[in-house]
């Protein structure tokens, strides 16, 4: 699957020619409108944990005035995307394995994007409602919800367990024509996403030993060092690359 990916991420590179993108051209930029949305949302996120990571502690950042302003800054700065390729290439191949977990599990992707707000309110649920084209009765539910009570993960997975999940033949279809793949690829991503023993000539469980010493570490500074010294000085060619930018967003998560 991931030769896929690259062969889509080299082809996509080379349309663009070295364009810098804003935010309207990231919504024309596949022709999966849910798969540009993702990518718009992906940006979201990672402003969200860097704003979150960045937070003092001599500062109340949840009063109205602190919000009201940081909802501006943020409608701001969705006018003012500015993105170059090397950066958006690692989105959009997130935003790809991320389409790929939403289509086969629609129920469990959301349950797992919620959890990236901090804070559960009417206008963070109204946002991440507009990266997605279907499932807006799921948000509609929760913003009731919000409205009367304060949501918990329970609470969440709850609201959430009483939608039924229909497969999206319409979704699939767009990825494997825009991937020029076959279904069966993308299920059996799906099924048995990246591994990355290879990068390291290690087992399953000694891969496993590493990534929890690198969570361990103090920083993701230090978490990101301590895995490239155990990459050593081994070829990497660009599949490989692609995979270690992935494993090392899936460490940073656990320094946000």
């Amino acid at each position: 699957m991931s030769i896929y990916i690259s062969n889509y991420l080299n082809k996509l590179e080379k349309d663009l020619e070295n364009k810098i993108l804003k935010g309207n051209d990231i919504l024309e930029l596949t022709t999966s409108k849910q798969l540009n949305l993702f990518i718009l949302k992906n940006i979201y996120d990672n402003w969200i944990s860097n704003f979150e990571k960045n937070k003092s502690n001599f500062f109340d950042y949840e009063s109205d005035d602190i919000l009201d302003k940081v909802n501006s800054l943020q409608n701001t700065l969705s006018n003012h995307i500015h993105i170059k390729f090397e950066d958006l290439r690692i989105l959009v191949k997130k935003s790809i394995i991320d389409l790929v977990k939403y289509m086969y599990d629609a129920k469990v992707f959301i349950k797992n994007d919620l959890n990236n707000d901090k804070i559960l309110s009417n206008l963070n649920l109204d946002r991440r409602s507009k990266f997605y084209i279907e499932n807006k009765g799921v948000f509609k539910s929760l913003i009731e919800k919000v409205q009367n009570e304060t949501l918990k993960s329970n609470d969440i997975r709850i609201t959430i367990d009483t939608f039924s999940f229909e497969k999206n033949q319409k979704l699939i279809d767009e990825l494997r024509s825009i991937l020029e793949c076959e279904e069966k690829d993308l299920k059996t991503f799906y099924i048995d996403p990246i591994k990355y023993e290879g990068l390291f000539d290690l087992s399953e469980g000694e891969l496993q030993d590493i990534i929890n010493i690198a969570k361990g570490k103090k920083s993701f500074m230090d978490a990101a060092e301590f895995i490239l010294e155990k990459l050593g000085k081994r070829e990497v060619i660009l599949d490989d690359k692609e995979n270690i930018k992935t494993l090392l967003i899936e460490i940073k998560k656990n320094f946000i």
